[in-house]
């Protein structure tokens, strides 16, 4: 059963440029539907680039609903990581 994965992502910074870029380069179906920032401008300039469309008068830009939202980590750097034994 395929499913779409439709992230929130709660942040525009670099991190947060980076883990997206990472999550949309990722095998599993992924897309950016909701994401929020502290500016309007930040929201815009981040859905622009990544999606999803933003044309809300606020700086949370989400079209519909959410599966799943957590605080960006840059995924290629730490997946050597997580995969390690412990």
């Amino acid at each position: 059963m395929e499913r779409t994965i439709r992230r929130g992502v709660p942040a525009t910074g670099g991190i947060a440029a980076s883990f997206t870029q990472d999550l949309l380069g990722m095998p599993d179906d992924a897309e950016v539907v909701a994401v929020a920032s502290r500016t309007l401008e930040g929201a815009k300039g981040f859905a622009e680039r990544f999606g999803p469309p933003c044309d809300a008068d606020r700086a949370v830009c989400r079209p519909g609903p959410v599966t799943a939202a957590g605080q960006p980590v840059p995924v290629a750097r730490w997946a050597p990581a997580a995969r390690r034994p412990r």
